[in-house]
């Protein structure tokens, strides 16, 4: 797959004004990185998906030095992982700054940052005695929702829709399975991959290593048959989003 994009996602509840100021500090750590790694390389950064409704930006290279552009995003990684783990980042203060300037902002609104990539995820949340740093959980499974984003540039990275809780997901393509998601856009799927997912919550948040994408194809009666599942006593929630899940 393609190693060009970088991705910060921000959870909790978080207000206007700390957005804008993740935005400054993700900025200020791309171009350091850049400068730091690739200060030969002509790298210009531009807004591939701020996703509606979640505080997620995902932000894509541009450059003829692929090899470079890919040392940057590998550097990203390097800076989630220290943070993550409570170590020294090991570049120097053009990007310690604003990457520690982003962990400032977890202050109860925001619980947590995500570093994300093509290949890696990090989870980075406000540093407490004995307690150790949660890591995204991974197993093969399917997903069902609406594709609604693909990348403007080569359709490499999509986004899912989760059907019920309506987040959105990060799918990650091989190059050679570019075709396999342009017929779905802005419909109903299913994505067969290795799905990450938050540790604490257990949403998905990406999908990599795509096997496969099926449209779903819509029963008759559908929306009566969920009425009446609702109307049922005695079941329970997992039961009925199980149900809603498959219908």
């Amino acid at each position: 797959m393609d190693n060009d994009t970088l991705t910060l996602a921000l959870n909790g509840e978080v207000p206007l004004q700390e957005f804008a100021q993740a935005l400054n500090y993700f900025n200020a750590l791309v171009q350091g990185l850049s400068n730091e790694i690739a200060h030969d390389a002509a790298i210009e950064w531009v807004i591939d998906t701020l996703e509606a409704g979640s505080a997620i930006t995902t932000v894509k290279g541009e450059t003829e030095q692929m090899e470079r552009l890919a040392a940057v995003i590998t550097g990203y990684a390097t800076v989630g992982k220290a943070l993550h783990t409570h170590q020294p980042i090991p570049y120097s203060d053009k990007v310690r700054i604003p990457a520690q300037n982003l962990t400032k902002l977890l202050n109860g609104h925001i619980t947590s940052l995500r570093f994300e990539t093509s290949y890696d995820d990090y989870i980075v949340e406000s540093r407490a005695e004995g307690k150790s740093a949660l890591k995204p959980t991974y197993a093969y499974g399917r997903l069902k929702g609406i594709v609604q984003t693909l990348s403007a540039r080569r359709g490499i990275r999509f986004t899912l829709y989760d059907v019920l809780s309506d987040r959105p997901i990060a799918g990650y393509l091989k190059e050679s399975q570019e075709e396999l998601i342009r017929p779905y856009w802005g419909k109903k799927v299913y994505v067969s991959g290795k799905i990450g997912r938050d540790p604490k919550t257990g949403r998905a948040f990406a999908i990599r290593e795509i096997s496969d994408i099926q449209a779903v194809e819509s029963k008759p009666g559908g929306f009566r048959r969920a009425r009446g599942i609702l109307d049922l006593a005695g079941e329970t929630s997992e039961s009925i989003t199980a149900a809603l899940r498959n219908g």
